[in-house]
Parts: structure tokens; sequence; C-alpha cells
């Protein structure tokens, strides 16, 4: 049952109508394995990959879905049943617990899976730290809207200040080049697409698996690495 099923079909009753659902995701850095994360966080916070690779000290391109024996034998969940309770079985702390700053301030009730993806239950979110206490895990309280790039103010790129003094003087004397327009292509997706559904499907698709960070190709012929939003996905 993906995310989205389980908000639709799992209703829980008073007093327990307003629990939110934990989004559980279990993060390695691929150049060190050693070195996992489990992030909670509520399902509708949006994950900014790479500002969260940032976060983690972890090289671009290297955070990645750590591998489901990883999963298996630091928290004893299998694929689709990560949860908050699985920290009790971490007993070397191999694992750092990411946690949501929301999940800990807006709700009351937290909907965790109780090691299987088949059920889920309510607890109280005093109850949810007091889960991690008792696991003997430091969490790291993050707001992930912090982590998300800022806008610049009125949607441009900020305008370069007028040099005053000798330098702006010596700067006259250079002689000015005109910049060339850049070309636009007729009907190009601003998203970074350069070919549509319908003139050109198979690079259309390519391009958006790839600039959605879904998959990166990999340097043997047919294959390919399925990157963390991808394997939500197919969670």
């Amino acid at each position: 049952m993906t995310m989205v099923e389980m908000a639709e079909k799992v209703v829980f009753e008073d007093p327990y109508t307003s629990t939110k659902f934990a989004k559980n995701l279990f993060y390695a850095d691929k150049k060190d394995k050693t070195r996992m994360w489990f992030v909670c966080t509520a399902t509708d916070t949006v994950i900014d990959l790479k500002a969260l690779t940032k976060a983690f000290g972890c090289g671009s391109g290297n955070l990645r879905a750590a591998s489901e024996d990883a999963m298996y034998n630091h928290l004893g969940a299998k694929k689709g049943g990560l949860n908050l309770f699985a920290l009790i079985n971490d007993t070397e702390k191999a694992v750092q617990i990411v946690v949501d700053k929301r999940l800990t301030e807006e709700f009351d009730f937290i909907g965790c899976h109780p090691m299987v993806n088949t059920a889920t239950t309510a607890v109280s979110k005093e109850a949810f730290m007091k889960v991690i206490e008792l696991s003997q895990h430091e969490p790291k309280i993050m707001d992930f809207t912090a982590l998300a790039p800022a806008a610049p103010i009125g949607g441009g790129p900020a305008k370069p200040q007028k040099q005053k003094g000798k330098g702006a003087e010596e700067g006259k004397q250079q002689p000015k080049q005109k910049p060339q327009k850049a070309k636009r292509a007729k009907d190009v997706d601003q998203r970074g697409i350069e070919f549509t559904k319908e003139a050109n499907f198979s690079l259309w698709y390519a391009q958006v698996i790839t600039k959605a960070e879904l998959i990166e190709y990999y340097d043997v012929s047919g294959c390919y690495i399925l990157r963390p939003n991808s394997f939500y996905i197919w969670e």
C-alpha cells in the first residue's frame, strides 16, 4: 500500500481523527555506506534531496536509498515496513534518526506502522519522542522548510550593483561586448525538458526521469541506478 492509498483508506476514529501519517525513508552515503540516516517526516513534507545531501555532508549525488539488506540488518525492517519502532533493533546505534520538526510541533498524534505495513497505529507526539529516547538514539530535529532553496525576490536573479570610484572608470575603458541572446527553441518546457512528448517521446521520457532525479544512468549499457525519489515511488 502506498502512502497516498494509506492516507485514503486508513481512517482513525475520535480522538485520533487528526493523526498525521509518518513518511519513513532510509538513506546511506554511496561513498561510505556506514553512514546511514533514518528520515521520518510528515507525509506531505517536501524533501529537497540536493539540500538534504548537503546537510548530511555527502558529496553531490552520493545520498542514496540504502539497501534492503542494510535496512533489515540494522533496523529489522523489511521493504515497505520501515517504521519508528524499528529503531529499537539498532543496538549498535549505527543509524542516525532525523525527525521532521513538524512532527514534534504541529500534530497531536502520529501514524506509524507496527513493524508491518498492513496496519497503522496512532501514537502521541510525546510517545513518539519517548520511543526514540528508549532506543537510546539522539534524534536530529530538522526543519525541512528551511532546507528548500529560497527563490529570489521578484522571481529573478538580483541585479548587480553599479561600481563606483576608480574601478568604475577603468571599467568604462574596456570595450563592451554585446551579449548574444540565447536562442529559445519553440515549445520548450522551461523546467529543462527540451522535447515534447508528441514530437519525440523517447527523448522526452529520458529527460523527464533524469531531470526529476528518478534514475541515474550507469556505465554498463542497459543498466541504471534508482535514485531515492524512484525508490520511494517503487515502495
